[in-house]
C-alpha cells in the first residue's frame, strides 16, 4: 500500500511540475497588406506543423485588432503549450520558428 501511495503521489507531482511554454504570433501591416489573411495563414501552418509532430497547444486566443499611433495595425494570437516528455524544448522551438520566430516565455 505504501509503494502504491508513493507512486501515485510521484505521478501527481510530475504533472504539477510540468512547465508551460507561452508565445505569440503576430501579423503586422508594415510587412503585409492583409493582416487578417496573414494571421490565419500563420495559425493554420503552425497547427499543421505541431499536429504532424504530436504536439497539442492547450490554449489559443486571438486578440483584437491593435492600432498604434503611427497607423500600424497588428493581429496577434497567443498560444500556450504544456511541456510533456513527448518532445524537447528545442524540437518545439525549431517547429514554431519554422513558421515565425516569436519571443518565448517558460513558466
Amino acid at each position: 500500500m505504501t509503494v502504491y501511495r508513493y507512486l501515485l503521489v510521484g505521478a501527481l507531482n510530475l504533472k504539477n511540475n510540468m512547465k508551460t511554454v507561452y508565445f505569440q504570433i503576430i501579423a503586422d501591416s508594415r510587412s503585409c497588406e492583409d493582416i487578417d489573411k496573414k494571421i490565419l495563414d500563420l495559425d493554420t501552418r503552425l497547427q499543421k506543423v505541431l499536429s504532424d509532430n504530436n504536439i497539442v497547444f492547450t490554449f489559443k486566443d486571438y486578440s483584437g485588432l491593435l492600432t498604434w499611433e503611427d497607423g500600424t495595425t497588428q493581429r496577434r494570437t497567443d498560444y500556450r503549450i504544456e511541456k510533456t516528455r513527448g518532445f524537447t524544448y528545442n524540437q518545439l522551438f525549431m517547429l514554431v520558428n519554422s513558421i515565425q520566430a516569436p519571443f518565448y516565455k517558460i513558466k
